[in-house]
């Protein structure tokens, strides 16, 4: 696991529309980087992002 600087955002929450409240940690399967929250997504129970 990569450690220092260079690091940039890949995607901010907004609530309803992706999501909200990221957590636990991150998956990677070789080719997405997947991540969950809590809160948010169009039930607001919510949602498993990928990088797609």
């Amino acid at each position: 696991m990569p450690v220092g600087t260079g690091f940039s955002t890949l995607l901010n929450f907004n609530g309803a529309l992706n999501g909200a409240n990221p957590l636990g940690s991150l998956t990677f399967d070789g080719t997405y980087l997947y991540g969950m929250t809590e809160n948010g997504g169009s039930s607001g129970s919510g949602v498993i992002l990928n990088t797609s």
